[in-house]
Order: structure tokens, then C-alpha cells, then sequence
């Protein structure tokens, strides 16, 4: 059980929460910077200019970054975090979400700010069904470098 800090609310709201507000994790090297409940105005807080700076002292403090947000086609969350971020990475239930929707996804992202995709997560793949999925794994410079570390090895 975590305990009761800032959340990702607070710290777009006063940023200088960051420190603490990020919480270790049972996991060793992994911390978590959460949310206790839905932010009904987080499109108020995003547009502050809050965002960039939570996502800079993030970037500097830590090796890898992971923002999770709600899905591109539902609210515009995960295009305003899309505008600040060096690389972006798509997540789609396999054979529930449609095609058209994960291309409507990925040109809103590539609309915004000229993000294309890092890389597309296929989520929820029936392990009999595992067989017909590829594995692939494409690194570039830009990636490498956005990252701020070299890329992991194939």
C-alpha cells in the first residue's frame, strides 16, 4: 500500500511537489509518480505550462520516463503530454481495438508536434494465439538519443 503524497494533480498545480511526490516502489529502481482519483480539469493543469517542467525534473532525475495516459481517441491527455516528450509509445489491445482507430491514434500523435511512434505495445494476446505475432525491434539515432542512452540491444 502506497502512502498518502502529492499526486501527478499537485505537482502540475506546484511543481516544486516533485521531490515529494515520487514514491518508491516495492520494486528496486522503480518509483511512481500516481494519481489518487480522476483529474476532472487536468486539460486546465496541462495548459499552465506545468507539464514541460514536470516532465523536465522528471527526465533529469531518472534514466527512463514512462507516462501512462488515458487513450489517444477518448480524451486529448495523451496529446498535450505527446507535445513534451522525446519519444512516444502506442498501446493497443490485440484483436479488440480496430485498425482504423490505432491509424487515427498514431496520425493525432504525428500531428502533434511531428511525433511519429517509438514502437506499439500489442497488449492482451491470447498465448494461443502468440504464435502469429512477430517479434521486431528497430532501433535510430533519434530514438537513442532522445532516450539519452544508447538503445538496448537486440
Amino acid at each position: 500500500k502506497y502512502n498518502v503524497k502529492p499526486d501527478v494533480a499537485a505537482v502540475l498545480a506546484k511543481p516544486e511537489l516533485f521531490e515529494s511526490a515520487v514514491e518508491p516502489t516495492p520494486v528496486p529502481n522503480l518509483f511512481l509518480l500516481g494519481t489518487t482519483r480522476g483529474i476532472a480539469n487536468a486539460a486546465d493543469l496541462i495548459a499552465r505550462g506545468n507539464l514541460e517542467q514536470l516532465i523536465a525534473h522528471a527526465l533529469a532525475d531518472f534514466d527512463y520516463v514512462v507516462i501512462d495516459t488515458a487513450p489517444v481517441a477518448v480524451v486529448s491527455d495523451a496529446l498535450h503530454f505527446a507535445r513534451h516528450v522525446p519519444t512516444v509509445c502506442l498501446v493497443v489491445h490485440a484483436r479488440h481495438t480496430p485498425r482504423r482507430v490505432v491509424q487515427r491514434a498514431g496520425k493525432l500523435l504525428a500531428d502533434v508536434g511531428g511525433r511519429e511512434l517509438t514502437g506499439v505495445v500489442l497488449n492482451q494476446i491470447r498465448r494461443n494465439r502468440a504464435s502469429h505475432y512477430r517479434y521486431y525491434y528497430h532501433s535510430s539515432k533519434p530514438y537513442a538519443q532522445g532516450l539519452g542512452s544508447s538503445p538496448v540491444p537486440s
